[in-house]
Order: structure tokens, then C-alpha cells, then sequence
């Protein structure tokens, strides 16, 4: 499972690697957020910045002329598609088929509380080992939510 999420306690909860976007490449760190956190060295205030969208761990800074600075022996760039592989999960306790849901939701509703909109509203969902799901949408819509009720960390 891949997330993109701007929440700590969330990605501490559920990632085993972070992967950072630095010039250009996937940068891999072994561990949950803070651990990321740790070895990068980012102060609180950098946290933020960086979960607001507000930091980048780009090295190339921009020359007078506004265009990015190249690093001495860059390799070209990659032509064609980018190409993303996943490793096939391996065996879960008690579950004998790939086929088989391992998670499900039925009406699931929720909302923060009785006087705001429901975020979500009477989803029904199942995920089974075999599954590879992206949940997208504008910033707000509930796909964090989503998550965080699925991990059980909220209950609807």
C-alpha cells in the first residue's frame, strides 16, 4: 500500500517506509515518519512546512536567470513512462485466498459532528490481498478520514 498523507500520527501508525521526492528521484527511508523525521534532521517548524507542502529537499537552487541549476554530470533525463513496482504481498494469517476481503465497510458514515456535512456518506468498500486501490479527490474531501477510520483510529 502507497500513501500520500499529511498527517504524522497517521503515517507513524500505519507506513514501514517513507519515500521522499528529492531532485527528481525517490529517496527511500526505512521506518515511520518520525524515524524519516530523525534522519533528515528536520527541526519542528520544518515538519510543518513540509507537511503543508512549504519545503522541498531539492539540492538544485535557482541561477539569476530563474532556471534550476544543473548538477555537474547529471544524468539525461528518463525518456518514456515511469515505471512503479510493487512487491506481491506476502501470506496474511488466516486468510488462504488472494481473493478473499481481509477489510470491509457497509453504510459507513461520518461526519465530525451533527451541525458540519458528512465527509463520508453510506460507503460500502472491500479489500481483499489482491486489491490496489487509489483514493483521490480535492484537498478536504475525506480520503484521509477514510483512512484513519479504516485503520480504526477514529470510529464513525
Amino acid at each position: 500500500v502507497m500513501v500520500i498523507s499529511h498527517e504524522p500520527k497517521f503515517l507513524n501508525k500505519i507506513c514501514t517506509d517513507i519515500m521522499a521526492y528529492v531532485d527528481k528521484k525517490l529517496e527511500y527511508t526505512a521506518g515511520d515518519f518520525t524515524n524519516f523525521a530523525a534522519k533528515k534532521g528536520l527541526t519542528k517548524e520544518q515538519i510543518d512546512a513540509m507537511l503543508s507542502g512549504n519545503l522541498s529537499f531539492d539540492t538544485n537552487t535557482a541561477d539569476e536567470d530563474g532556471e534550476e541549476g544543473a548538477a555537474a554530470g547529471a544524468p539525461p533525463p528518463v525518456t518514456g513512462p515511469p515505471k512503479l513496482s510493487f512487491p506481491i504481498p506476502g501470506a496474511m494469517e488466516g486468510v488462504k485466498s488472494g481473493s478473499r476481503a481481509v477489510l470491509e465497510a457497509k453504510n459507513l458514515s461520518f461526519r465530525y459532528s451533527v451541525d458540519k456535512d458528512y465527509l463520508i456518506y453510506d460507503a460500502n468498500l472491500k479489500l481483499s490481498l489482491n486489491s490496489r486501490v487509489a483514493i483521490c479527490g480535492r484537498n478536504g474531501c475525506g480520503k484521509s478520514t477514510l483512512m484513519t477510520l479504516l485503520c480504526s483510529e477514529s470510529s464513525p
